[in-house]
């Protein structure tokens, strides 16, 4: 699953409670993508989380992110994940699903349909693929 959400969405805090459920994680800000065969690749790079942690993770996520901590700043930390919880450099993967983020504080959690257009939007937004030509981006992301 790719969330090509916007600044401060959750995108981070949702990355550690994944790898705390022990689904390797392939990356928690930047995703390469092929453009040919339309797989992930994994960068092999620490995840960073803004700090404070939220009030409402689970037990088994604030233990997990307490127990991976590596380096930790005044506004960040970075898990240092093993092997189990992060996926090698270079593994592919194909694309599952494309999740939109909104984070608004007081409304409950819910699922909505949202358009292909209106994720392309977002994906092309934070797109910064220099070497291929647009319409092939375009296409592939299609």
């Amino acid at each position: 699953m790719v969330y090509p959400s916007k600044y401060r969405a959750g995108k981070s805090v949702l990355s550690a409670c994944i790898a705390a459920a022990d689904i390797p994680l392939f990356c928690d800000d930047v995703l390469p993508i092929s453009i040919v065969e339309g797989h992930d690749i994994a960068p092999d790079l620490a995840p960073r989380l803004r700090i404070p942690m939220p009030d409402n993770l689970r037990p088994k996520s604030r233990k997990f992110i307490q127990s991976s901590t590596g380096l930790e700043g005044n506004q960040y930390l970075y898990l240092d994940l093993d092997n189990d919880h992060l996926a090698a450099r270079g593994s592919q993967a194909p694309v599952g699903a494309f999740i939109l983020l909104e984070r608004e504080e007081g409304v409950p959690l819910s699922l909505e349909a949202v358009s292909e257009a209106e994720v392309l939007h977002q994906v092309v937004w934070q797109n910064f693929a220099r070497d291929a030509e647009a319409p092939r981006i375009l296409e592939q992301l299609s």
